[in-house]
C-alpha cells in the first residue's frame, strides 16, 4: 500500500447514505465544490453504508483552485474488495482543476494530497475480504517472505522439496492481542490434507515498516507435522506510508497514520 492512485480507485458507488457540511458564508462550496467532491468520493469505493464529509474554507481560497480542508467519515466501506468497518480521513490544501469543475467536468486532483486518518477493520472484515486480489496478494507475499527465512537444513529433504513448491490456498488471518495467526492449505497436487500455520507478533518499528516475530510455524505435509525454524522479518510498506499507530486486538485492527493520494497523470 505504497500509494493511493485516484485513477486506480475509479469504481461504481452503490448502497450509501451521505451528509455534508460546508463553511458558513461560502457560495462556491455548496453550489460547486460539494457536488464535485460528493461525486469524486462516490467514485473511490465500491460501496459504503454511510458516507459523511465536511468541507472547510472560504471562496477566496477556492477561487485560487485550492480546497482548504476536507474531512470524511465512512462506515462499512468496500474498496477493491477489501472491507473496512470504519474510516476517518482528513486532508488540507487540496489543489483541484477548478476551471473544469466550474464547466461541469469531474473533480481531479492536480498535486499529491497527504491524507491523515484512522481505519478500523474487524475479523469479519478480513473474512469478507478473503477473495479480494489485494488481500490474496498481500498474504501470498507474507508467506513467501516467511518461508524464505526457514532454515531448510533442519527440515527433512522430502519436505523441503514439497514445501518449496507452495501455491497456498484458502489463506486466512486470525487476530489476537498484538499477534496474528496465519493459516493456509496446500494444493491438492502436493498434499490434500496439508497445511501451514503461523503465529507471529506484529510490531511497528518505523512509520513505514512492520516487523513480524514468529513464535510458531508448523507444517503438516505427507502425514507429518513439523515445526519450522523461522527468523524475524521486516515488511516495508513504502515511502508514501506513514503509520503512527497499529493496534491489534482480538477481533479488530486499528490503524492511525498518513498515506498519499496520487493524482492522475494527464
Amino acid at each position: 500500500m505504497a500509494e493511493l492512485n485516484s485513477e486506480e480507485l475509479s469504481l461504481p458507488f452503490a448502497g450509501h447514505a451521505e451528509a455534508e457540511a460546508t463553511s458558513a458564508g461560502s457560495q462556491i462550496i455548496p453550489k460547486v465544490i460539494s457536488p464535485a467532491v460528493r461525486l469524486w468520493l462516490r467514485s473511490q469505493v465500491e460501496s459504503a453504508e454511510k458516507l459523511d464529509f465536511q468541507i472547510g474554507g472560504g471562496d477566496r481560497q477556492i477561487l485560487r483552485g485550492w480546497i482548504p480542508h476536507v474531512a470524511v467519515a465512512a462506515k462499512q466501506v468496500v474498496y477493491q474488495g477489501l472491507h473496512l468497518s470504519q474510516v476517518g480521513l482528513a486532508a488540507s490544501q487540496i489543489q483541484i482543476n477548478l476551471g473544469q469543475v466550474l464547466r461541469g467536468k469531474p473533480l481531479r486532483l492536480l498535486k499529491v494530497v497527504p491524507v491523515t486518518g484512522t481505519v478500523r477493520l474487524t475479523q469479519a472484515d478480513l473474512q469478507r475480504s478473503g477473495q479480494a486480489p489485494l488481500f490474496q496478494q498481500a498474504l501470498a507475499d507474507v508467506w513467501s517472505m516467511v518461508l524464505a527465512t526457514v532454515d531448510w537444513s533442519q527440515v527433512p529433504a522430502h519436505l523441503v522439496l514439497r514445501t518449496q513448491l507452495l501455491e497456498l490456498r484458502h489463506a486466512q488471518v486470525q487476530l489476537h492481542v498484538d499477534q496474528i495467526g496465519l493459516s493456509a492449505v496446500l494444493p491438492n497436487s502436493i498434499d490434500p490434507a496439508g497445511h501451514l500455520r503461523l503465529q507471529t507478533g506484529v510490531q511497528l518499528v518505523s512509520p513505514s515498516c512492520l516487523q513480524l516475530t514468529p513464535t510458531e510455524l508448523t507444517c503438516r505435509i505427507a502425514g507429518e507435522e513439523i515445526a519450522l525454524p523461522v527468523e524475524p522479518l521486516q515488511i516495508e510498506l513504502g515511502t508514501e506510508v506513514n503509520l503512527q499507530q497499529l493496534t491489534i486486538d482480538p477481533g479488530q485492527i486499528h490503524c492511525v497514520g498518513q498515506i498519499n493520494i496520487v493524482p492522475i497523470e494527464s
